[in-house]
């Protein structure tokens, strides 16, 4: 059937992103983003202007600047977790772990997961995308279509989405 089936993660920071309805230019932001008084960062300045008071922050989103850049389409506001920056990344050997805000996330080096986290800078999971033509009418979609986001080796993107479409149970494991 169509069910959706999402992964809620555990990440830290929430980040707001893409190109600014209003004006086009790219921008990333804490949830922040939707205050009375909006802190959007649109250069590294911006960022250390708004959130020089939280320094773990401060450097959170100047990854995110620096490196969504890469993948982001030309247009569109998503939503997402920070999941880890590459200095968060913990090789024990066989696996890397992470641990962005409450729980640790690992996976074995040598999964597909596991070399894009060896290559990356940032992991990101976008699970929420806006659609509006100014920032203050943006409406929110869940479980985000992250298909026109481009490839970059910086940037793991992680998806929240299980495709459970080639799932076959018997009448049995139905029941």
């Amino acid at each position: 059937n169509k069910t959706t089936v999402t992964t809620k993660y555990d990440g830290s920071p929430s980040i707001v992103f893409g190109h600014h309805p209003e004006t086009g230019k790219l921008f990333v932001a804490s949830k922040s983003a939707f205050n009375k008084n909006p802190k959007v960062n649109y250069t590294p300045a911006d960022v250390e202007k708004n959130h020089g008071h939280a320094p773990g922050l401060v450097k959170k989103l100047q990854d995110a600047l620096k490196h969504l850049k890469k993948v982001s389409p030309k247009e569109g506001v998503y939503q997402g977790d920070m999941m880890y920056s590459k200095d968060e990344v913990v090789d024990d050997g066989n696996k890397f772990h992470f641990k962005p805000n409450t729980i640790t996330y690992s996976t074995d080096k040598n999964s597909e997961e596991g070399k894009k986290i060896n290559k990356a800078k940032i992991g990101v999971v976008v699970h929420t995308s806006y659609s509006g033509n100014t920032f203050d009418s943006l409406k929110a979609s869940y479980n985000a279509d992250t298909s026109h986001f481009g490839q970059h080796d910086d940037v793991h993107l992680i998806s929240p989405q299980h495709d459970f479409s080639n799932n076959k149970y018997s009448n049995k494991e139905q029941e």
